[in-house]
């Protein structure tokens, strides 16, 4: 079971970087999806309520406490999150700091500067990260309304990408073999390559699953 996270989502101890550099400049997001308005799941419920004990600033809290997150919250905290790092750079123009909608719904970002910069970035973004979107509480819980309302696993999602996109048989593909597979593609040593069905990962529509899981 894995979570998807600010910048990084995982699976079978394989990161995937999301965020990591997408983007060098503002975009201005296009309208984020919209929150399914069907009765919240349990497994959904427990996310907001795990968040929710965690040490949240008030602003993330007021977000979350609802236990729904629409489009425009979203988009907002973001905005608020990159305004704040940008803050740590005046004058720059674009600011350093920028956005890329991604087809899952979520933003990535990118930051664009010189060494000196990152070191300052590295220094301050937590504080930001923290204060308007919860540490990735917000991103996580998001993603999650829009994409998995029901609380499946992240790898059954994933799977489910890949029989829909015909890549795989249903009745005999399961967690085992997306692991192994997966595990292979990244060059896992710890792969069980007795569970390997030869599905590269490395090519663009089963790549596109396990990062978007569409």
């Amino acid at each position: 079971m894995v979570r998807h996270p600010t910048t990084v989502i995982a699976v079978a101890a394989v990161a995937l970087v999301l965020a990591a550099c997408t983007a060098s400049r503002a975009v201005v997001p296009s309208a984020s999806p919209v929150a399914s308005s069907a009765a919240v799941s349990p497994g959904l419920t427990a996310q907001f309520d795990v968040e929710l004990a965690g040490d949240l600033s008030d602003f993330s809290r007021g977000i979350l406490e609802d236990k729904k997150i629409t489009g425009d919250e979203y988009e907002d905290a973001d905005s608020r999150y990159m305004d704040c790092v940008n803050a740590n750079f005046p004058g720059r123009v674009p600011p350093p700091y920028g956005a890329e909608p991604q087809p899952d719904g979520t933003i990535a970002h990118g930051f664009d500067g010189t060494k000196e910069d990152l070191a300052l970035f590295d220094r301050i973004e937590p504080a930001c990260l923290r204060e308007y979107l919860g540490d990735g509480a917000i991103e996580s819980v998001y993603w999650q309304s829009i994409k998995n309302p029901q609380g499946l696993p992240l790898e059954q999602l994933i799977i489910n990408c890949l029989v829909k996109k015909g890549l795989v048989d249903p009745d005999t593909y399961g967690v085992d073999q997306l692991n192994a597979d997966i595990g292979v593609s990244f060059n896992d040593p710890s792969a069980d390559l007795s569970k390997a069905t030869g599905l590269d990962f490395n090519r663009e529509d089963a790549e596109h699953c396990y990062t978007f899981q569409q």
